[in-house]
This record gives structure tokens, C-alpha cells and sequence, in this order.
């Protein structure tokens, strides 16, 4: 089975006035797969810094009228979600197909 990834947002910051302007992305990359009914995940969490919105720009969005779609398009814009998507891929492949095993062949 082939690693499942899933990005979400966790929580925004945002400015405490009138327009509440978002501030700060935190995201999750999550990944997992399962092999042999045994499942391995891995998480990798960040932040995104969106410094650039302004109110008064055309493509403004209203905090309330936020989706976690959008949220995920600004923080993705801000990182190497390649990269990130690589390690936890990587990670995964390292659980379920570890470099090292232990035991012994008279209990196997």
C-alpha cells in the first residue's frame, strides 16, 4: 500500500481588530500507510508566515468566510510542500521497511 498523506490547518493567528487579518498558518503533514495490518505514521507540523494580506487588497477573504482549502494554498505557497511530503515519505519507509530487524531465527 502506498503512504496516504493529509495536510490540514490546525489553528490560525490572526489580528485582534475588526478585520482579523491572518497572521500565521499552523499546518500538519500527516502521512501513513499500513502493512500487514499494522499501521506507521509520521507527522511533521509547521508554521506559515502571511505577512502580505492586507485588508484593503481585491483578493481580501473575510476570516469568517475562510476555508481550510485557502488557508492550506497560502501556507503551501510559504514552503517546499515536495520536500515536506519526501520526509514524510521517507519516514514512513523506514518504519516499515526498517534498515535493522532483531530476533531470533529459532522463533520465527
Amino acid at each position: 500500500m502506498a503512504t496516504t498523506i493529509e495536510w490540514s490547518i490546525e489553528t490560525l493567528e490572526y489580528v485582534n481588530d475588526s478585520d482579523q487579518i491572518v497572521t500565521r498558518a499552523h499546518w500538519r503533514c500527516n502521512g501513513w500507510d499500513e502493512v500487514n495490518g499494522q499501521r506507521y505514521a509520521f507527522d511533521e507540523i509547521g508554521v506559515s508566515i502571511l505577512s502580505e494580506i492586507t485588508a484593503d487588497a481585491d483578493s481580501f477573504i473575510a476570516y469568517a468566510d475562510l476555508t481550510q482549502e485557502k488557508c492550506l494554498e497560502w501556507a503551501w505557497a510559504k514552503l517546499d510542500k515536495d520536500r515536506i511530503e519526501a520526509r514524510v515519505n521517507e519516514s514512513i519507509e523506514e518504519q516499515t521497511t526498517p534498515a535493522l530487524k532483531s530476533g531470533k531465527p529459532w522463533e520465527e
